[in-house]
């Protein structure tokens, strides 16, 4: 039978000389049927089942060839390739390093070792293949493409952005290019030269989904949502079954505050892949923004509990459900690793020899804002003696009141929203900053990249977030007694400072002239006013259970709320109904500036407090304007809150331990306005002497716990727990 191998082999190369893979494949087969080891036969077969996408067939004939000749250079190149193609990097590579060493480097090769480590999460691998390919071919357009995804994945984007603008040059028609361009511009934050990218992107190629996407993201973080909407309901229309989508469709319509709509969407994107990373946590707060407590809300809040899913949810929708430090701090660690994990691309740090210690503060809240209500005038009263102060601002374009204050607040006020986060940093450096405190944490439009480049030698977390962060580059979380007791550092990442008091407050919040009347506000004049005004995502089913019954129990008492939706307000009125409370007696309060939302405070009587997340800013104000407040205390950061400013103004009465407690103490003050009308007294009279609105004070403390941190440092010594007496 042998004497018919050589005839077979003729015919089947004519036959795919003519492109009849498959009666060329047919001649093969009774080929290797004839001798198994004839290793012509098995490379053309090989090469045959390659073209067919036949990988694993193709792998099988090919590696039997090789094992007869492991130096025939063809078999290990279309070996390897079959590797390649299916995926199967690292033996590609081992192959296409065997070629490369018989022949000296070729560019293809080069280029497929170079993408198969990209593929496996080595791209500093990667990029010495591509940089063989640059020295051989300095117009080869993947190479430099290549090239600007490996240091994209490193996070090197301005060395990735000059890469991928090098490949443009070479090939100004490649759209995917052009999207690659908007990846890199939006993470560094260059949302404008983003945009012209995208729109390229799209006009070069109008079926690029990757590119729709892009644009979405864009216009999402240019804050254009109805346009940003639109793209993203046309990306789902064209890939329905991919999970992000939704999710990016779901985001912004949640940004937009219409509520159902990106709550439709998370369900369609659950649907889909239900334990996809923090799906179900976006979807939990989302139903708790609406205060839609149905079986979901339910099933989801029992979830979040017992934390069995690794990324259930981002760290700041678990403060409004779960009291549970030890889970808050493995949410954040989740979180930090995942998303914003160290960054060194800009090395190690200098030591300084600065005459003043010099503070960075950074926050996207340097406005009309909670964060700046609170702060305001601790930037003007800091020590210039030893202090040089800085502002660091990459929040929305802004010219309010309070950004006009600020702004004249600072030794240095610099507008860094059109920066990296590594540019960001990078001047901080250059600044020569010694402490950078991070006024957000995990808030909206903060910016942990920023600290994961290390800003400052000393990094410190403060008054925006309240838990922790979960990173290794937070050297300190400023605390009090109170909120984090002695034996609560476990449930930390950073080295705890515990100042006299916490909260900061700005003593220059003035309080407008207007008189408001309950019967204004459409409530009964001789009723006892219960008020919260916190946001509605705080509220859950069972502190408002609480509330309903306190006010069953208080006869003709009201209860004054802030609704941020209707869906929210018609919810809550929902819920009381069906616990068989009359309605009427629940009263929305709008959104209106900022002193006059001071001075309504006038119409309540008491504050009840929200649990597990506590007022914070909100508690302040009503302190601030003489309105008591009724606080349940926790186990986390967030629960305990209040508990420190009632501390601070020696009102610790008012701190409660649990519902029960928490039900008796305000249906107790709304009956006995004698024991209401001394606490109100008392609170009046400590507002001028105590710790929580001694604003010089305050100073004072932080600017010892600022030293001491810099003490450490300076002396060589690691971060430790820090106690400002």
């Amino acid at each position: 039978m042998n004497h018919l191998i050589p005839q077979l082999g003729r015919e089947s190369m004519m036959h795919l000389q003519n492109g009849n893979l498959l009666e060329a494949e047919k001649l093969l087969s009774k080929i290797l049927e004839i001798n198994p080891h004839e290793i012509n036969a098995l490379k053309l077969y090989g090469f045959v089942l390659t073209q067919k996408k036949d990988l694993s067939g193709a792998i099988n004939a090919l590696k039997k060839a090789f094992e007869l000749n492991p130096q025939d250079l063809e078999t290990i190149f279309n070996l390897a390739k079959a590797y390649f193609d299916l995926k199967e990097f690292q033996q590609s590579i081992t192959l296409y390093e065997k070629f490369i060493s018989l022949t000296g480097n070729q560019v293809e090769v080069l280029l497929d070792i170079g993408t198969a480590h990209s593929a496996l999460g080595n791209p500093e691998e990667a990029i010495k293949f591509f940089d063989k390919v640059i020295l051989i071919d300095p117009k080869n357009f993947a190479a430099f493409s290549n090239k600007a995804s490996s240091l994209t994945h490193l996070k090197h984007y301005d060395a990735a952005l000059e890469f991928i603008e090098h490949a443009i040059r070479i090939n100004p028609t490649d759209a995917i290019s052009w999207n690659n361009k908007c990846d890199i511009l939006i993470k560094i934050q260059n949302f404008s030269d983003a945009l012209i990218a995208a729109k390229k992107s799209i006009e070069l190629n109008p079926n690029l989904v990757e590119a729709y996407v892009n644009l979405g993201n864009t216009l999402t973080f240019l804050k254009q949502y109805v346009d940003a909407i639109k793209i993203y309901q046309e990306v789902v229309k064209l890939e329905p079954n991919n999970v992000q989508n939704w999710i990016h469709l779901g985001g912004v319509l949640g940004d937009a505050k219409q509520y159902q709509e990106a709550l439709d969407a998370y369900d369609q994107a659950s649907i889909l892949q239900s334990d996809y990373k923090y799906l179900q946590g976006n979807r939990l707060h989302l139903l708790a923004l609406m205060c839609k407590w149905s079986s979901t809300y339910i099933q989801l809040s029992e979830a979040a509990q017992k934390n069995n899913s690794p990324y259930f949810s981002t760290p700041f929708p678990l403060l409004s459900r779960v009291d549970d430090p030890v889970l808050h701090l493995e949410a954040s660690k989740k979180y930090a690793n995942d998303h914003w994990p160290i960054n060194t691309s800009l090395g190690s740090i200098n030591r300084y020899q600065n005459i003043k210690i010099r503070l960075g503060y950074f926050s996207p809240d340097f406005r009309s804002h909670p964060v700046a209500f609170l702060s305001a005038e601790l930037y003007e009263l800091h020590n210039r003696d030893k202090y040089e102060v800085y502002g660091f601002y990459f929040g929305p374009s802004c010219q309010d009141d309070m950004y006009q204050r600020l702004s004249k607040s600072f030794d240095h006020f610099i507008d860094v929203r059109h920066l990296s986060d590594e540019a960001i940093a990078r001047l901080s450096r250059e600044y020569k900053i010694d402490i950078a405190i991070d006024l957000g944490g995990y808030t909206q439009d903060t910016r942990s990249g920023i600290f994961a480049c290390r800003v400052a030698p000393i990094q410190v977390s403060y008054l925006g977030y309240l838990g922790t962060m979960g990173s290794e580059y937070i050297d300190y979380l400023i605390s009090d007694h109170v909120i984090t007791p002695l034996g609560s550092d476990v449930y930390y990442s950073e080295k705890l400072v515990r100042l006299p008091s916490y909260q900061v407050n700005d003593r220059k919040r003035t309080i407008s002239n207007i008189q408001f009347l309950k019967g204004e506000l459409g409530i009964p004049e001789a009723s006892f006013v219960f008020s919260c005004l916190n946001n509605n995502y705080k509220f859950t089913p069972e502190i408002f259970s609480i509330w309903v019954n306190i006010l069953s129990k208080v006869e003709g008492s009201s209860l004054l709320i802030f609704a941020e939706n209707d869906i929210a307000a018609s919810n809550l009125l929902s819920f009381a109904k069906e616990k068989g409370f009359d309605t009427r007696r629940i009263f929305f309060a709008e959104k209106i500036p900022y002193a006059d939302h001071l001075a309504r405070y006038q119409v309540a009587d008491l504050f009840l407090d929200s649990f597990p997340y506590n007022a914070g800013t909100t508690a302040s104000d009503a302190l601030w304007t003489g309105l008591p407040v009724l606080t349940l205390q926790g186990k986390s950061f967030a629960s305990r809150v209040a508990s420190s400013l009632l501390t601070a103004i020696e009102l610790t009465d008012l701190i409660t331990h649990s519902l029960v407690e928490y039900e008796r103490k305000a249906i107790q003050l709304a009956l006995n306005m004698d024991m209401l009308i001394e606490i109100k007294g008392k609170l009046a009279r400590n507002k001028a002497n105590s710790k929580l609105f001694n604003t010089p004070l305050f100073t004072e403390n932080i600017e010892k716990a600022y030293q001491s941190m810099y003490n450490r440092y300076s002396s060589g010594q690691p971060p430790q727990a820090i106690a400002v007496e």
